[in-house]
């Protein structure tokens, strides 16, 4: 794949919230949940495709 690395940085206490840890046959992993992913997707909207941020603010009402 050939795509840009952008680093971006966040506070701790930013980096912690939305955490969850999920437990699966493979291992223990930390994960965002939604509502810290689409948080992030709007955030970053500069960065994604502007089709991924319209059907996410079409989905949230």
């Amino acid at each position: 794949m050939n795509f840009p690395i952008m680093r971006h940085y966040f506070s701790t206490n930013n980096y912690l919230m939305g955490m969850r840890k999920i437990e699966t046959e493979f291992g223990c992993y930390n994960i965002y949940d939604i509502e810290r992913s689409i948080c992030d997707m709007l955030r970053l909207e500069s960065d994604i495709e502007i089709g991924i941020v319209d059907k996410i603010k079409i989905n949230e009402n």
